[in-house]
């Protein structure tokens, strides 16, 4: 029975739902995201064995200045499975998991690093709660730092407020882990922080307001040099009155040169569907974009929503193609990164539904 400061997980009010599952770099290990409001749990578990490795519960900030003040909703792993990157999403803070390996790829340590975290969101004076690790029976979860080490302020290097008019809602939905090791975070309400998580604690590189990039992007990917990014829709009550189906390309090399700063470099707009002539319904003018009829109240269901959701991202093995889905009108666009251009689309529905 795995236990937190004398308890047990079921004396807990709430834990969350199994939201996504990533395996590892060495395809040995599956990062485990449960998702709820005030939650906050992130695992680790063995692939071969089914396992525990860790648990962790994320950091509470300041439930005053950020909402609900924690919950995860989904991590990502670096290229070379040395970390473990985390979306606050409540807390708006990026959190990181360092991980230790033996010769063999075991981990031998997943340490919540305090140090290395990164405020996003309004500046944060206090920590309601701190980042607790589990342990248990062939766990190796441990807990290291102090939040006055962390960079937990409210500005970003180009002067900036982190969550401001540039970027008016900074719940963090998911931390796309480049090549290089910078992080691109994405927000509900929009706009886009690039951070590199190898520093300690992690650094703001890039910065982009939310007509450059629009919010709830949750999916990503690379093919060479770029990075390859959405625009989606929330599935709760705040996405009652968004569509977004937008992809757009950033230049990862220039960011990992020491170029990057406010909207540069410049985004790539790949796709952006803002009329029905293709079929695939389209957006709306919500989450910082501009084009798009703001009346669509169609709702997200599908068969009965004339909208649009990019959500999650793929790319074939040659890293030639990328298919991005949309969870509303379940159809695929394919991407071919070589002339950056959308190329066709593909039905996930039978004819007869």
């Amino acid at each position: 029975m795995y236990k937190r400061q004398g308890n047990t997980l079921a004396d807990l009010t709430g834990f969350g739902r199994l939201h996504g599952m990533l395996a590892d770099p060495q395809n040995k290990y599956m990062n485990i995201n449960m998702f709820a409001p005030g939650g906050g749990y992130v695992g680790i578990v063995d692939g071969a064995t089914k396992q525990a490795v860790a648990l962790f519960r994320v950091t509470q900030g300041d439930a005053g200045l950020a909402g609900n003040g924690r919950s995860l909703h989904m991590s990502f792993w670096n290229k070379d499975g040395s970390a473990l990157l985390l979306a606050n999403l409540h807390g708006r803070i990026l959190e990181r998991i360092d991980i230790t390996r033996d010769a063999d790829g075991n981990i031998t340590n997943a340490n919540f690093n305090i140090d290395a975290s990164l405020n996003v969101g309004p500046e944060l004076f206090s920590i309601d709660d701190e980042a607790t690790a589990f342990t248990g029976p062939g766990m190796v979860s441990t807990v290291s730092g102090d939040y006055a080490n962390a960079d937990l302020g409210g500005m970003t290097p180009g002067g900036a407020a982190r969550q401001g008019a540039e970027r008016p809602n900074n719940v963090i939905i998911c931390p796309i882990v480049s090549d290089s090791d910078n992080v691109y975070i994405t927000f509900g309400g929009g706009g886009l922080l690039v951070a590199d998580s190898t520093n300690t604690p992690m650094n703001i590189t890039a910065e982009y307001d939310q007509a450059t990039v629009n919010g709830a992007g949750c999916g990503g990917v690379q093919s060479g040099d770029f990075v390859y990014l959405n625009a989606g829709v929330s599935a709760g009550g705040a996405g009652a009155t968004q569509s977004t189906m937008t992809i757009y390309a950033i230049n990862d090399s220039e960011i990992a040169a020491g170029n990057g700063g406010v909207n540069t470099p410049a985004p790539i707009l790949i796709y952006r569907d803002t009329d029905d002539t293709d079929g695939n319904a389209a957006n709306t003018a919500t989450i910082g974009a501009t084009e798009g009829d703001a009346s669509n109240l169609t709702g997200q269901i599908p068969g009965n929503a004339t909208r649009r959701d990019a959500h999650g991202m793929a790319i074939t093995l040659d890293r030639r193609y990328v298919h991005q889905a949309d969870r509303v009108q379940n159809v695929v666009e394919v991407i071919d990164t070589a002339s950056m251009t959308r190329i066709g689309t593909y039905d996930l529905t039978s004819a007869n539904g």
